[in-house]
C-alpha cells in the first residue's frame, strides 16, 4: 500500500488503521515519516532562483505537475552538492496550487544536519507558498 489521498483536501493522508489491517498485503512503507507535520516556509535564502511556469510545466488544468516543484528545488541547490552527492531523502509538503504565467522563487538553506537543506517554493509577488521541503545528500563514493 503507497499512501490514500484526500480528494477534498487535495494531499495525502495517512492510511486508516481498519484498512491497514485488511487489506496490507506487505509491511514496506513508502512514506516512514508524519506527513501531517508541518514544514514551516523560509522567507529568506541562501540559495535562490526564479522560474517562470511555461505551459509544458502544466497539466490540462494549467497546473503545475508536482514533479516540477522537485526540480525548481534542486535548482536552487549549490552545484558542488549536486555534482558530488545523490539525493537520499526528501520530505516535502505541497501547499498550494502555481499556475501558467507565474513567476516562482525557489529558496533554499543549509539544514541543520550536514548536507541538509531547507526549500520553499512561492510565487513572486504573492504570499501564496506552493511547496516546502527538507532534503539530505549523501556523498557519491566514486
Amino acid at each position: 500500500m503507497w499512501l490514500f489521498f484526500d480528494i477534498a483536501k487535495r494531499r495525502p493522508t495517512k492510511i486508516l488503521k481498519d484498512f491497514k489491517e485488511k487489506w496490507l498485503s506487505c509491511e514496506e512503507t513508502s512514506i516512514e515519516h508524519d506527513i501531517s507535520i508541518k514544514i514551516d516556509a523560509i522567507n529568506s535564502a541562501e540559495y535562490m532562483k526564479k522560474f517562470q511556469v511555461n505551459l509544458y510545466d502544466t497539466d490540462t488544468n494549467k497546473h503545475v505537475n508536482n514533479i516540477r516543484y522537485l526540480q525548481w528545488l534542486v535548482e536552487s541547490i549549490p552545484e558542488e552538492i549536486t555534482d558530488n552527492y545523490y539525493l537520499h531523502s526528501l520530505d516535502g509538503r505541497f501547499i498550494s496550487e502555481a499556475q501558467y504565467g507565474d513567476i516562482i522563487v525557489s529558496l533554499t538553506n543549509q539544514g541543520d544536519e550536514e548536507n541538509s537543506f531547507v526549500h520553499t517554493i512561492h510565487v513572486q509577488g504573492s504570499d501564496r507558498t506552493c511547496a516546502t521541503a527538507k532534503t539530505v545528500w549523501k556523498k557519491i563514493e566514486k
